[in-house]
């Protein structure tokens, strides 16, 4: 039979073994704010244009010209009616290849769309088109993912109406407009070479 001393050691081993493991366990944290740094970072103009001409779309591209024909349906009994209209206009207009120029699209839009805002301009609407994850476009989305001069293959419900689309040219943001985004790249890469690095000379992961 064990003794009140014997028992009271066996208990007390395990929390020995314990701490002595915990000991071995020593973390050391660094944390490196990217930011903050990054913002004292000053770049020549020359630069910033350099980077500007590289062809980098996501930077350079303000968005998408989009032109529209819209025809609208004044009663139920009539939408199939409508649609077999917007068929006709893309089958006119399309072709085999679905491919329509600028100034056919305009005539067309001008002659046979019922919104006034985009007929007069040829069918283009009064905005560039770029897709925004948080704000996804159900309607003119897709005609960012259209080749450029390409047409709707089919007509496209949306909001009681029917429409057709045509996707323009892409078009540049110019230097001012590219600028802040530019030198935020800059900056967040030269931070990143900065800190590359810990100060023992293991590399950073």
């Amino acid at each position: 039979m064990c003794s009140d001393e014997e028992l009271r050691a066996y208990y007390e081993q395990p929390k020995q073994t314990t701490a002595s493991r915990a000991q071995k366990r020593k973390f050391r944290y660094i944390f490196i704010d990217r930011k903050r740094p990054a913002l004292n970072f000053r770049f020549r103009q020359g630069v910033c244009e350099s980077r500007y001409g590289q062809a980098f779309t996501r930077t350079q591209e303000a968005g998408v010209k989009v032109q529209q024909i819209v025809l609208k349906v004044a009663r139920k009994d009539l939408d199939a009616q409508v649609e077999q209209k917007a068929k006709d206009l893309i089958a006119k207009l399309g072709g085999n290849n679905q491919q329509s120029t600028e100034a056919a699209f305009a005539e067309a839009a001008r002659g046979n769309s019922e919104d006034p805002a985009t007929a007069k301009k040829r069918g283009f609407l009064g905005r560039l088109v770029k897709k925004n994850p948080n704000k996804p476009d159900a309607l003119y989305d897709r005609a960012i993912d259209m080749e450029p001069g390409a047409i709707s293959d089919i007509p496209i419900r949306y909001g009681g109406n029917w429409y057709i689309l045509r996707r323009g040219d892409a078009v540049p943001k110019t230097f001012e407009e590219a600028k802040q985004e530019i030198l935020v790249s800059l900056r967040n890469r030269r931070a990143t070479e900065q800190h590359s690095n810990w100060p023992d000379g293991r590399k950073a992961v």
